[in-house]
């Protein structure tokens, strides 16, 4: 992800250990952990919400005919109706 080596893990670590204390190194590992996690989930959802409105747009694009005709079920008359109770 972040393309460390173990170097610059080790770094990053001994680093961590001086500045924040061996007593609360663990908690706020934990809590990075949590962060990091979350930040996971919600750009893997905005990614699936993404990937799923470019496909109906492909969609629509690829078939545009089928989203400008009426539905079979409705009749004539009921369209009429339909259009009537619309506020102009």
């Amino acid at each position: 992800m972040f393309n460390l080596g173990f170097s610059e893990m080790a770094m990053i670590a001994a680093l961590a250990l001086v500045l924040i204390g061996p007593k609360q190194l663990p908690e706020v590992a934990r809590a990075l952990g949590r962060l990091l996690n979350e930040l996971k989930r919600s750009t893997s959802s905005f990614t699936d919400d993404l990937k799923n409105q470019v496909d109906l747009d492909h969609r629509r694009i690829m078939n545009p005919e089928k989203r400008d005709e009426p539905s079979q079920a409705q009749s004539s008359g009921d369209r009429d109706k339909n259009n009537e109770e619309k506020p102009s």
